[in-house]
């Protein structure tokens, strides 16, 4: 009665997406763009534990870390001159 304890599964979904310019050599070309994209699943775990006295409630926990790992695609658009084959 004066102990709990608890597990459960963290599962995440992660939608990723990150733009940004990329100069053309040229001055008077706009900049070209690159942006990347993805997606994916990752697992992760947490536990706790509680104490219960007359007097006082304690309680630890802990949660893992989810390290990300995502699939996509890189996507680079408008560079021109030496840089486009790069």
């Amino acid at each position: 009665d004066w102990l709990r304890v608890g597990a459960g599964l963290n599962i995440e979904y992660t939608d990723a997406s990150l733009g940004n310019a990329l100069p053309n050599l040229a001055a008077a070309l706009p900049d070209g763009r690159q942006e990347l994209k993805g997606d994916g699943w990752d697992l992760g775990w947490t536990a706790g534990v509680q104490l219960h006295s007359n007097r006082f409630t304690l309680g630890l926990s802990y949660k893992s870390a989810i390290e990300h790992t995502l699939k996509g695609n890189l996507t680079v658009s408008g560079l021109v001159g030496p840089l486009a084959g790069s």
